[in-house]
């Protein structure tokens, strides 16, 4: 499976050092003083970008490799479900009043607990030995794979499912203009996230049942690509995924912008701590 070498790593390292260490930042204030909607989402959040920095390591999949073939594959797309539903869970917290989002994000705890199980059964079920690289050429050869491939595509187009109709219910409601441009944004992501699946299934599909999928599915080095444009599989494979996952970051941190740039002492202190796009909404119709 290969690791990614010393520069490489250094990189995840760094990025997992700074996930862990904003969530333990944001630990404390749930600790301290009134606690804003969302902060514990957001907390596990990072964790979970930061557990999953660490597992795509080339030294810690050599140890997941002697644990069990290829494991890291199965790790890595855990801790994806993982972030998907910090995700969800974030932006329903901050969009529904606290009966609502606990209710919603306890029935998302459950599906994606249950998807995993379903994941790592298949997975664990049909072991790869021998072989780096992408589990795309075995769906055929062993379909226990194409089942754990449906299972975590199909998982994932829910979480994008749930961010789309989040942001646009809630982008309109708003009166924060950095909110409503926040809502947008992460609903544009969850659209060409769902674009990104939908040809990730088609591809799974195509090696199922044999059939030629319509565009080449790989990494930048498998597809030659030129441009992020160039080959069209270059587009679909790499670019929607990269560009889906940027927008949906730079959504769910805009609205703290606007308030850190303008005035930062006054916004710290007159912020107020449960305001939600669901009650600014209730509160205009007032």
């Amino acid at each position: 499976m290969g690791g990614g070498g010393p520069v490489v790593d250094g990189l995840l390292f760094a990025g997992a050092g700074v996930a862990f260490g904003w969530a333990g930042v944001r630990l404390r204030g749930l600790r301290r003083g009134p606690v804003r909607a969302g902060q514990g989402e957001l907390c596990a959040l990072l964790m979970a970008f930061g557990l999953a920095f660490v597992l795509m390591s080339g030294r810690a999949r050599a140890v997941e490799g002697r644990v069990f073939p290829h494991l890291g594959w199965l790790l890595a797309d855990v801790c994806a479900l993982a972030v998907a539903l910090c995700t969800v869970a974030y932006l329903l917290r901050v969009t529904r009043s606290p009966r609502e989002a606990r209710t919603a994000i306890r029935a998302r705890i459950v599906a994606y607990t249950l998807a995993i199980a379903g994941m790592s059964d298949l997975f664990l079920g049909s072991p790869v030995s021998g072989r780096g690289g992408a589990l795309g050429e075995l769906y055929r050869e062993r379909p226990m794979l194409g089942g754990y491939a449906d299972i975590f595509l199909v998982m994932l187009g829910v979480a994008m499912v749930d961010l789309l109709r989040t942001g646009l219910r809630h982008a309109g409601r708003t009166s924060r203009a950095a909110l409503r441009l926040g809502l947008w944004s992460v609903s544009a992501g969850a659209v060409l996230g769902l674009v990104h699946l939908a040809e990730r299934f088609v591809f799974v599909q195509a090696q199922l049942f044999g059939f030629e999928p319509p565009l080449p599915v790989g990494t930048v080095g498998d597809l030659g690509c030129r441009s992020p444009i160039e080959p069209l599989g270059c587009l679909f494979s790499v670019t929607l995924p990269a560009v889906a996952v940027l927008l949906i970051a730079v959504g769910m941190t805009l609205p703290a912008w606007g308030p850190a740039r303008t005035a930062p002492v006054r916004g710290w202190k007159d912020r107020r701590p449960h305001r939600t796009p669901a009650s600014e909404a209730r509160g205009e119709a007032r």
